[in-house]
């Protein structure tokens, strides 16, 4: 029976399997999000989580002090327009109807959901957007003109 060799600290060592699991937890296990996270932390130089140091691991650590989810620094046009309320049947609605039109991603934990962090929130920042604001901002009418728009594009992508 072989006991582990607790790791020890060196700023410049390899990061340790401890290290990784928390950085990865911090992102939710999003790979996307946590490559995103490395590079910014990083300053551009790797999205590789095996590249990282200990000093560098420990950094993005302490930064979000592992008691919330990991959030990138974005600039406003960046942010998620997308997050939507699970409570509010037009926002249920506008899941609907993305999955309806194929906009989906793979989710480690839910399979396939619809796209709100990519694709959605991309269409709400353009010009083929009746509202372009936050979906979370939008009165209901704004959103009821939202949801015939994507219903437009269901129909076009299922024609396609």
């Amino acid at each position: 029976m072989t006991t582990k060799v607790k790791p020890v600290y060196d700023p410049n060592g390899q990061i340790t399997d401890h290290q990784k699991k928390s950085i990865l937890k911090l992102c939710n296990y999003d790979m996307a999000f946590k490559d995103k996270l490395i590079l910014q932390a990083t300053n551009g130089a790797t999205s590789s989580i095996n590249k990282l140091t200990q000093a560098q691991a420990t950094k993005i650590m302490r930064k979000f002090d592992g008691h919330k989810q990991a959030q990138p620094q974005e600039s406003s046009h960046e942010a998620n327009w997308g997050n939507f309320d699970p409570k509010n049947p037009q926002h249920v609605k506008i899941l609907s109807v993305l999955r309806t039109a194929n906009i989906t991603i793979k989710h480690h934990r839910w399979g396939e959901v619809a796209d709100m962090k990519g694709w959605f929130c991309h269409f709400l920042h353009s010009k083929r957007s009746p509202v372009q604001k936050p979906l979370n901002k939008m009165t209901k009418e704004e959103v009821t003109k939202i949801i015939v728009a994507l219903e437009g594009v269901a129909v076009w992508k299922m024609s396609i």
